[in-house]
């Protein structure tokens, strides 16, 4: 049984202060231990009310729903905070406290037996924090955090191993397509339902920084797409897990990508591309591979 407190016992009036609080040390680096200590607090909270997490007790798709809500509750607070902060960042010491973050919750100790889709589901808090350090950084076009982010952490895989931080982006690594279908009637019909599901969830973080919804589905499709291609980077042959802008995009007839291009130094000075040629390279491939997939019909 989890006994430890649960992160987010506590009020709304409590969280905003907890952001404004944010806020005070962000731009002021007198204050950046501070800052340091303050952020590590609010992931230690997260790793310490989700290491009891049982995973070897499966009673059905509604335990899965329910434990994709336990997860998300869990680490609500600290995804405002790093949407806010990765917004509000402009300096390489803002981007490395949100490396630090990340690189906490990737690493942390995961447990190696049990159900497997709760095994993969461990990955989900980090997950969570890889999209709202995306979204962050969109929002704010200056996307230097969630470069350092994919170019440095890299995600305990099986047996102890260490994978790339796009990695969890893959939906099985974390979520299950088709277990999410089962578990959540509203993503019953989705064409992605964890892409889907993880817009909506994601949302209420992102809402005072885009101005609308449509803006909103843009930078996030922009994050996706961002996080695939560094994946198809890593993998080779242009293969990279595909989001809904596959499908919200086949009317359009553009597929996101000008955030990358319009921010690609940034991209190779991370490690992520090893030039211009082997960004054009990859995105050429992953781009084939949107053009082809089944989730267009």
């Amino acid at each position: 049984m989890n006994t430890a407190p649960h992160p987010n016992d506590v009020k709304p009036d409590e969280r905003v202060r907890a952001v404004e609080r944010l806020k005070v040390y962000l731009p002021d680096p007198a204050r950046r231990i501070e800052l340091y200590d303050f952020m590590m607090c609010e992931v230690e909270k997260v790793i310490e009310y989700v290491r009891e997490m049982p995973i070897d007790h499966w009673t059905g798709y509604e335990h899965y729903r329910e434990r994709v809500v336990a997860y998300e509750e869990a680490m609500s607070q600290l995804l405002y905070l790093l949407v806010v902060g990765v917004f509000h960042s402009r300096t390489a010491d803002h981007d490395w406290l949100w490396v630090r973050c990340l690189d906490r919750l990737a690493t942390r100790e995961t447990k190696v037996s049990g159900n497997t889709l709760l095994l993969d589901m461990q990955h989900y808090p980090t997950m969570l924090a890889l999209y709202a350090v995306g979204l962050g950084a969109a929002a704010a076009d200056r996307i230097d955090s969630i470069a350092q982010v994919i170019g440095s952490v890299k995600i305990q895989g099986p047996l102890r191993s260490h994978l790339g931080a796009a990695s969890v982006a893959k939906a099985p690594t974390a979520l299950n397509d088709d277990a999410m279908k089962k578990s959540f009637s509203d993503l019953e019909r989705r064409k992605t339902p964890v892409s889907d599901h993880l817009l909506k969830v994601l949302r209420p973080r992102v809402s005072g920084l885009a101005p609308n919804y449509e803006k909103y589905q843009d930078i996030f499709d922009e994050i996706e797409y961002l996080i695939g291609l560094s994946y198809a980077a890593h993998e080779g042959g242009g293969w990279g897990p595909l989001g809904r802008a596959v499908w919200r995009c086949r009317d359009r007839d553009d597929f996101p990508g000008e955030m990358a291009a319009r921010h690609s130094q940034v991209l190779i000075e991370a490690g992520i591309f090893d030039s211009q040629e082997h960004l054009a390279d990859v995105k050429q491939s992953y781009d084939r591979r949107m053009n082809s997939s089944p989730l267009l019909y």
